[in-house]
């Protein structure tokens, strides 16, 4: 069997979708919905067709329109930049080609527009939508035997074009010789979009080289195998954060070879390399191989992280073999956080109450609960090692703070809940980004004993309390005197506020209870305070006339609430369809647009931000050259030539030229020349050209026509 060398080609011929506005004016897609797959490029194949007076002067993709002003070309879009590529021409093509396609690309619709000759002579196509797809491969049967008849689909979630996915079917044999090692029967086969080629072989997993044809898209590896075997304890793992995970795990092979190397990798390294983790910086100290030489590859991870569940772990081995290797499939791991939940929410004494420890995913080796109470484990009459407590008539005798963790990770329980009467606090919010100049209001909702009675709330900075010593009332904090409020409307809710904030009031506060008891004192957890001003940030900071600029209000943290924003130039509000969010864009700055920009939020316009000028930079302009005292002096007087210009940097070179016939001649290099004494000679045709970083601009003419001295 032979392969055509060359890369995969996704060509796509659809129904004609026409998007006709006028008899002679068209744009016309071959489909409006194309469907690409992932990583790849995909064509849109496009023609258009106009008035045949008329001559094109402009043709560009777009993925939105400006209100009011000319659409941003796809070609400038930081997003796109070196992915798009225009295939059309100035007559009637527009075919437009996106390349290393990305899930970002299906939130756009794409349209062509082109301008003509005439003012009005201008045409947009509609809209134009793209899906994308991976190439998942299922193989039936399942198990698979040497000389069973073997079906691989190649599937899709959109419809590619010209042809449906391939189905490719095989037999398994070890005559097929070099290919196939006769121990180790391990073929992988692998899908792509071509129009003539069906399938391919690979001879090993180490060896990306497909036989016959290089690949540039391709779907997941996925291995038939025979007298190879791993089985990890499941294909997901999961476990609570911070605590350790065992990947239980056995592998077998042919009788006659030895095992000579056993590791775990995360990622396969071109060709014949594979990451073994425990050499990776991440999880080093992290990893412990539990496993041997002979059938167990069992795998600790311990102090898991959440990036942990980033990566999809293989186990592999090698044997003595060269072609005797080979490699699991992947298991992925989900981390959880233990919670209590009590049902029903509200209790009272002698309800019956259920309380449960939940997780987010389902843990791993059916695992034994254990259950605290005030945090001592439960003896009877509640013992349970199930992940649910109940308890039948719930008395002041079981009131308190409830937890579970699971047995083996006992130092990661769960956070504990109130059951009946109990000292607690609830904030919210519990962390705020407020402006400069604002207030802001914490609320929170507390319970207590009840035989307690409150003698006095108050709220204090969390960071300065030293515990076992009684906290100073953030009322009585020199900094904040005259700007905090207490005040409580309902039974149990406790509210603080803070007025004329400065970036010096973030901090983290607690709300503390005082009770006619000894010992009767609670304090809540942290609630976080940042305090932000509005400061303007410009991209790009040196600005050249033409650029495509970006003014940001920043802010150095989160602000609640979807703030609106306004902007403005030279102290007056401005109205501009350029803006987004708390960005403002100039597609094509000119001239006009220099001036000093500042930032507010709606509501809050007086905690303007300040300013930050706009310097739009251009070459020389209007460059004109003068004679003074006169263009007509008798001979002998003194005259001098200045060259002025409009700059920004200021020109920074003047080149002076007398014209003699066909050609120019320089005669200076500054921006004033004279002539002490003037001579008929230095009559003639004179102009100057003025010069920055910019660029260049040159002067009329002037004529100087020296008079005899009689």
């Amino acid at each position: 069997m032979s392969f055509a060398k060359g890369p995969v080609i996704f060509t796509a011929v659809f129904c004609i979708v026409s998007g006709v506005l006028g008899q002679d004016w068209m744009v016309t897609y071959s489909s409006t919905d194309v469907c690409g797959v992932k990583g790849s490029f995909v064509d849109i194949f496009c023609t258009y067709s106009y008035p045949s007076h008329l001559e094109i002067r402009e043709t560009f993709w777009y993925i939105k329109r400006v209100t009011g002003g000319k659409a941003d070309d796809l070609s400038l879009d930081s997003k796109y930049q070196g992915r798009v590529e225009y295939l059309g021409d100035n007559v009637d093509n527009c075919t437009l080609r996106i390349k290393d396609l990305k899930e970002s690309d299906t939130a756009e619709k794409y349209r062509f527009s082109f301008k003509t000759n005439d003012p009005g002579g201008k045409f947009s196509g509609s809209e134009v939508t793209l899906s994308l797809t991976n190439l998942p491969v299922t193989v039936s049967p399942e198990t698979v035997s040497e000389g069973d008849q073997v079906s691989l689909t190649c599937n899709t979630t959109c419809s590619l074009s010209n042809n449906s996915p391939v189905l490719h079917r095989i037999k398994l044999y070890p005559a097929l010789g070099a290919i196939l090692a006769a121990a180790l029967l391990l073929v992988v086969i692998a899908c792509w979009r071509r129009e003539t080629e069906q399938y391919a072989v690979q001879s090993s997993p180490d060896d990306d080289t497909y036989t016959g044809l290089n690949l540039t898209t391709r779907s997941p590896e996925y291995d038939t195998l025979a007298n190879v075997k791993i089985s990890a304890d499941g294909v997901t793992s999961s476990t609570t954060q911070g605590s350790y995970l065992d990947i239980f795990c056995t592998y077998s092979y042919p009788s006659h070879l030895e095992i000579r190397e056993t590791y775990w990798y995360i990622k396969r390294v071109t060709h014949h390399n594979t990451d073994n983790l425990s050499l990776d910086s991440k999880y080093r100290g992290r990893v412990e191989y539990l496993g041997d030489k002979v059938d167990n590859c069992t795998l600790r991870v311990k102090d898991l992280k959440e990036s942990d569940t980033a990566e999809t772990y293989r186990f592999r081995f090698l044997t003595n073999d060269p072609k005797g290797k080979f490699s699991g499939s992947e298991v992925s791991l989900s981390l959880t956080n233990l919670e209590v939940t009590v049902s029903p929410q509200t209790v009272s004494e002698g309800d019956q109450v259920s309380l449960t420890c939940i997780t987010t995913c389902s843990l791993s080796n059916n695992p034994t609960y254990i259950w605290y109470r005030n945090s001592q484990p439960l003896t009877n009459p509640h013992p349970t090692s199930s992940n649910t407590l109940s308890i039948t008539s719930v008395s002041n005798t079981n009131a308190g703070y409830y937890s579970c963790a699971v047995r083996g990770h006992e130092w990661h329980p769960s956070p504990s809940v109130c059951v009946l009467s109990c000292w607690s606090v609830t904030y919210t919010p519990k962390s705020i980004c407020a402006l400069k100049g604002s207030s802001v209001e914490f609320h929170s909702y507390y319970t207590y004993p009840e035989d307690n009675t409150i003698t006095k709330a108050l709220w204090f900075i969390g960071e300065t309390w030293t515990p076992g010593q009684e906290p100073m009332d953030l009322i009585q904090e020199e900094h904040y005197h005259g700007r905090v409020n207490y005040y409580e409307k309902k039974k149990n809710n406790h509210t603080l506020r803070i007025t004329d904030l400065i970036p010096q009031d973030s901090n983290s506060f607690r709300f503390r209870l005082r009770t006619d008891r000894e010992g009767g004192n609670y304090s809540g957890g942290n609630v976080e305070l940042s305090v932000t001003a509005l400061q303007i940030l410009m991209d790009p900071e040196i600005v050249t006339e033409g650029d495509r600029v970006t003014l940001t209000c920043n802010t150095t943290c989160s602000l609640s609430n979807n703030p609106t924003y306004i902007w403005y130039k030279n102290l007056h509000a401005i109205s501009s369809p350029h803006t987004a969010g708390n960005t403002l864009n100039i597609p094509s700055v000119g001239i006009e647009d220099t001036g000093s920009y500042s930032c507010a939020l709606t509501g809050h316009e007086v905690q303007r931000s300040s300013e930050r000028i706009l310097s739009v930079r251009y070459g020389p302009r209007n460059t004109s050259a003068s004679v003074h005292p006169s263009a007509e002096p008798v001979e002998g007087n003194s005259v001098t030539l200045t060259c002025s210009s409009d700059a920004n940097p200021p020109a920074q070179t003047y080149t002076w030229y007398k014209e003699s016939r066909d050609q120019s001649s320089p005669v200076g290099s500054s921006q004033n020349i004279s002539f002490a004494s003037i001579s008929s000679e230095q009559s003639g045709l004179y102009y100057c050209e003025a010069g920055n970083e910019i660029g260049q601009n040159r002067s009329p003419v002037v004529q100087i026509s020296v008079a005899c001295k009689f």
